[in-house]
């Protein structure tokens, strides 16, 4: 941002060389937009209408600021198909193999034939001077190139007028290495003491010698000292003084103890022998039983069928086996036994 504002504040401060300026409605309903285009020594900026393509994809047109530098202009034309006949300057840049290419649309100017001459005669004298310019740098590369191989050739002709090193020759092998004994360090016998100075020894003599001089003065100071009186010793205790016989001291006279009340002397109770007691159940009289009077057996009557017949078991059983019997020997049928056997079934119940 502040390289293109350096840029942008150096290119409104270049030379003028004319400037245009309309307005453009796109339809009759849109609200009017503000072109212009100024031409300088070196760029053109304005505002107008950019259209931008990469490849061979291409937006649509935007209206905003422009700064486009004389160099990079390629072509510069007049639209003849639109109605109000736009100033188009296209610019073509190469990033990396692939064309970006913007074209800037100015409408609505007036005498746009002579813009577009004016825009090229202007391009054609700035390409002169940079292209002075491409040709001074050029110039001052291949110089110092030159120079620059000039002194690698005076290196190399010095290097050549020296003469070669002549060949180191070789050095004598290095002397092994004798072996040398090491003999045993011998201790250093240590000097006996010295005998003490005579004069030390006078010194250690007249130390003693003040020193007994001073006890025996001590001793003259306590002999004149007066010796203190003895206090006067305690008659010794002689017991053969003592007569055998004392004086009969009177004895002090015992206190009266007044005399103990006599201990009440308990009556020996004689113990009784207990003797178990033992309790005399009497049974309680059982309570009379009301005897009941024995009622007869009730015989249950017999059963009668609703024929008004006595009906027993056995005469069933019986019948039942004469038939059978009657079936057996032919005389009856099965549908007559089956009758009479229904019938007797009937009377029994």
């Amino acid at each position: 941002m502040r390289m293109s504002s350096q840029s942008n504040s150096s290119v409104y401060s270049e030379k003028k060389i004319a400037a245009y300026e309309a307005m453009f409605k796109e339809s009759s309903f849109a609200k009017p937009q503000e072109v212009y285009l100024t031409i300088t020594v070196a760029h053109l900026f304005g505002q107008a209408y950019i259209m931008e393509q990469q490849g061979t994809k291409e937006g649509d047109p935007v209206y905003s600021r422009f700064v486009c530098p004389l160099e990079e202009i390629t072509k510069v034309y007049i639209n003849e198909n639109a109605k109000s006949s736009p100033l188009f300057i296209q610019c073509d840049t190469d990033v990396k193999g692939v064309v970006h290419r913007k074209r800037i649309i100015v409408p609505c100017l007036d005498n746009v034939a002579s813009i577009v001459s004016q825009i090229k005669e202007v391009q054609a004298a700035h390409m002169e001077k940079v292209n002075a310019a491409l040709e001074r740098e050029k110039q001052r590369k291949l110089r110092e190139i030159e120079e620059k191989r000039k002194e690698e050739q005076a290196a190399i002709k010095v290097n050549a007028a020296i003469p070669p090193l002549s060949a180191v020759e070789k050095l004598p092998d290095p002397e092994p290495v004798k072996a040398v004994n090491i003999t045993a360090h011998t201790p250093v016998p240590t000097p006996a003491p010295e005998k003490a100075d005579k004069k030390n020894v006078e010194d250690l003599n007249n130390e003693i010698a003040e020193s007994m001089k001073a006890l025996e003065s001590f001793e003259k100071v306590i002999s004149s000292t007066p010796a203190k009186e003895a206090a006067p010793k305690k008659p010794a205790l002689d017991l053969d003084s003592i007569p055998d016989k004392a004086e009969a001291v009177p004895a002090p006279a015992p206190a009266p103890v007044p005399a103990a009340e006599p201990a009440p002397v308990k009556e020996e109770v004689p113990i009784q022998e207990v003797k178990p007691v033992q309790a005399t159940v009497q049974p309680e009289p059982a309570a009379p039983v009301e005897e009941k009077p024995i009622q007869p057996a009730v015989t249950a009557a017999p059963r009668v069928n609703p024929n008004g017949k006595p009906s027993a078991l056995s005469d069933f059983e019986t019948e039942v086996r004469k038939l059978k019997a009657l079936k057996d020997e032919g005389r009856i049928t099965a549908e007559e036994y089956a009758a009479q056997k229904k019938k007797l079934v009937s009377e029994l119940y």
